[in-house]
């Protein structure tokens, strides 16, 4: 939420804005990173799911740029401000605990269904494993290095 803040900031101090609909030519550094900057501010808030007012936007970043009296106070701004994080905040922890909820899910069913593969070893932890080729040669002792070849997958196949 911070970097939304920093990156109104800039935008603000930039005030290199192009109104909707056009597409004037980008012709130096301070006009393409002034664009650059607006419209990484509004994909970040799309991907939130922020519903902004574009021309409000432009509006407050002018005002604050030319150094007008903002159109609401100071307390407002804030109050307005720490709602819009809590929203997003709590739209995140929403949307990370479905996520948790169906990754744990499709691990379940994926152990489920591993372990009743030929070959495949529960432990009472809940590890399981597979060998592929037993080793040879005498055991190792408690004080020896040995080299283990394995393949480790995620339940989506993606080898580690």
């Amino acid at each position: 939420m911070m970097v939304i803040f920093r990156a109104i900031l800039v935008v603000a101090l930039l005030a290199g804005i192009c109104t909707a609909g056009e597409k004037p030519e980008l012709k130096d550094g301070k006009e393409k990173t002034s664009y650059s900057v607006g419209y990484q501010v509004g994909g970040d808030f799309k991907r939130q799911g922020v519903e902004l007012d574009p021309d409000l936007l432009v509006k407050g970043i002018q005002d604050a740029a030319g150094g007008a009296e903002p159109r609401i106070s100071p307390q407002e701004m804030r109050k307005t401000l720490v709602e819009l994080k809590k929203k997003v905040e709590a739209d995140e922890r929403k949307e990370r605990k479905e996520k948790a909820a169906k990754t744990l899910a499709e691990g379940e069913a994926f152990l489920a269904a591993n372990g009743k593969k030929e070959g495949v070893v529960t432990l009472p932890s809940g590890l399981q494993y597979k060998v592929l080729a037993e080793g040879t040669g005498r055991a190792p002792g408690a004080v020896d290095n040995v080299t283990v070849h394995y393949r480790g997958t995620l339940v989506d196949g993606t080898e580690f």
